[in-house]
């Protein structure tokens, strides 16, 4: 029988798969990669939501969100691939297996850097070291220039109080200022600083606009939509303390 010839436009019309898993892995590989490096140069999470960080016009969180999906849908693509293309992975591999003594110092030199860099990952060794240390140095440079600019930015166990170490008594004569006694509503509670003014009205069951109010009546000018962290790096109360003056339970002051 003879094959019937396709035409332009047919061939326009029709879906061809395969192709499609191969452009859709080359896109997924470059949004890997982009949000892999932006990851890596991204401060913490709590900096990056009090500074309301943003790197190419996304935010941390949205980074992570692409990292996360995209890497899990390979997954499904990978498996799609090599479903589609098992007997030619087949053929090679059997090829290559013959061959295999052909190769044998470049498998065990392949196989040699695979394992460096696993046990490098695992154990910090040099120069994996070095690169996790610059993370690190990227992380600190975030948190010193929120502060520079004027970004109130606590230390990190400033922002659960509840699960803080007790430090040892200070001397009396100590110069800091006590720290502001907060009602037992909020201080059971954990993880202020992700709450955005809504979501915990809501979970309060306090009317959004007089949440708002009461914020405003302070002296702080607040979205609906902004997280309690973000809004205390630009206030300079803490979140426990925003979320509060939100239940309209002023901060007692100590004695």
């Amino acid at each position: 029988m003879t094959k019937a010839i396709q035409t332009p436009k047919a061939r326009k019309e029709k879906f061809y798969i395969r192709n499609f898993i191969s452009l859709f892995l080359i896109g997924s590989v470059l949004l890997e990669v982009a949000s892999g490096v932006a990851l890596y140069l991204a401060p913490s999470g709590r900096v990056a939501e009090t500074m309301s960080w943003k790197l190419v016009w996304l935010t941390k969180t949205q980074w992570e969100a692409l990292h996360t999906v995209f890497g899990l849908l390979w997954i499904p693509i990978l498996a799609t691939h090599i479903f589609l293309n098992w007997r030619p992975i087949l053929s090679y591999l059997k090829n290559r297996a013959t061959k295999a003594f052909a190769f044998k110092r470049e498998l065990l030199a392949a196989l040699a850097l695979v394992v460096f860099f696993t046990l490098g990952s695992l154990y910090n060794w040099p120069p994996v070291s070095q690169v996790m240390a610059l993370g690190e140095s990227m992380t600190s440079f975030w948190e010193n220039r929120g502060r520079a600019t004027g970004y109130f930015i606590p230390e990190e166990t400033t922002l659960h109080p509840e699960t803080a170490t007790t430090p040892a008594a200070q001397p009396t004569n100590s110069s800091r200022p006590a720290e502001p006694a907060l009602p037992d509503e909020v201080t059971t509670k954990r993880g202020f600083g992700k709450y955005t003014v809504q979501s915990w009205a809501e979970e309060n069951k306090v009317d959004l606009q007089t949440a708002l109010k009461r914020l405003t009546d302070l002296g702080i000018n607040a979205k609906a939509d902004e997280s309690l962290l973000a809004l205390s790096g630009r206030s300079g109360k803490l979140p426990s303390e925003l979320a509060a003056i939100i239940l309209g339970q002023p901060l007692a002051t100590p004695e």
